[in-house]
């Protein structure tokens, strides 16, 4: 429920029904007066059951927030046994009135197929409804399926145009979504990309910053500084490549400074946390104080045979999986058209 959502409430003196907003009632203090407050201070704080009794008096009168909130309720069970028939039958009553929550809930179950028959044409219709009304996940929704060839049509401009629309109101994976897509359909230029990698980048998001690292390292000096930064903020989100590279960096100099070790056992750490098991055994060398052995460079030779190291690095969702796959001729690993393999895979032949 948005702060800003205008509701209705019927005052106790008369019949007619007034429309206020939320910051205004607060304002003049009246918020926590009335029933629905009420209802959503007992759910915040899991008296259900309470919530329950006061969500369903005003789901009498036909108001869509309650019904949803209702619907909620019912369908996950929390003031008992889940009641899936009476749930759906209150997010449609719910949904004729507008609720763009309701609407995206149906929207979801006809998509997937959950509770309800699948029906990807009939999603659309709520899908639509509540994109119409600025609604983000529904712009999100919406995006996927003109990409999918799932029950529709594939049109990727209208793809693209949702994308932009939940770009617009700020959401990350619209735009690193919208960022893949253009770079793959070799329709926009790095300015564009870093646009859309920058929106994303503003949130912290680790994805977004090292991609941003990656574009700007292939520009002018001024824009190599910009690729350390990014790269440097993506290493302190919690990025595997680019702490990968970080750590790469700390082991192969000649001296490194107290500061260095206490910068490559943090990043180890948070690489042991992503499954990494070379970083497992480098770390409990550090800590009994020896001084592991690694090559000079990629190559070594074992047992008379030459092995050498190959990174394969790329922005999310380029082909790196796809591209490996068909190497090896087997799908080891996993891919889709979205971010998947979101952490280091080592791949040792023999």
């Amino acid at each position: 429920m948005k702060k800003n959502e205008v509701i209705n409430f019927k005052t106790s003196c008369s019949d007619l029904e007034i429309e206020f907003s939320r910051p205004f009632l607060r304002k003049l203090k009246l918020w926590e007066s009335i029933p629905f407050a009420k209802a959503m201070k007992a759910y915040k704080q899991s008296s259900f059951k309470e919530a329950e009794v006061i969500f369903s008096k005003l789901a009498k009168k036909n108001s869509a927030d309650a019904q949803y909130k209702l619907a909620h309720i019912y369908e996950h069970g929390l003031t008992g046994k889940r009641d899936i028939k009476k749930a759906f039958n209150l997010y449609d009553q719910s949904a004729k009135q507008g609720n763009c929550w309701a609407l995206v809930r149906l929207g979801k179950a006809l998509y997937q197929g959950e509770y309800l028959r699948k029906n990807v044409k009939k999603s659309l219709a709520y899908f639509d409804r509540a994109s119409s009304s600025g609604d983000v996940r529904a712009h999100l929704y919406l995006a996927k399926i003109y990409r999918s060839k799932d029950g529709v049509e594939p049109n990727l401009s209208t793809s693209i145009s949702f994308y932009k629309k939940a770009a617009r109101q700020g959401n990350i994976q619209a735009c690193l979504n919208l960022a893949h897509i253009l770079s793959e359909e070799g329709k926009v230029d790095d300015a564009e990309l870093i646009s859309y990698y920058k929106k994303a980048a503003l949130k912290n998001n680790s994805e977004a910053l090292y991609n941003l690292s990656l574009l700007y390292a292939n520009g002018d000096s001024n824009s190599k500084k910009k690729a350390c930064i990014a790269n440097t903020n993506a290493n302190e989100q919690g990025h595997s490549l680019s702490q990968a590279e970080y750590i790469d960096v700390l082991m192969r100099k000649k001296t490194a400074t107290i500061q260095d070790k206490d910068n490559l056992v943090y990043c180890l750490k948070k690489q042991i946390n992503l499954g990494d098991l070379a970083a497992e055994t480098y770390l409990n060398a550090i800590s009994k104080n020896e001084s592991p052995e690694f090559p000079k460079d990629n190559v070594e030779n074992v047992d008379g045979d030459i092995h050498f190291d190959v990174a394969v690095v790329a922005t999310m969702s380029s082909g790196k999986s796809t591209t490996l796959n068909a190497l090896m001729g087997a799908p080891y690993l996993p891919s889709k058209n979205e971010a998947c393999t979101s952490a280091i895979f080592k791949i040792i032949d023999g």
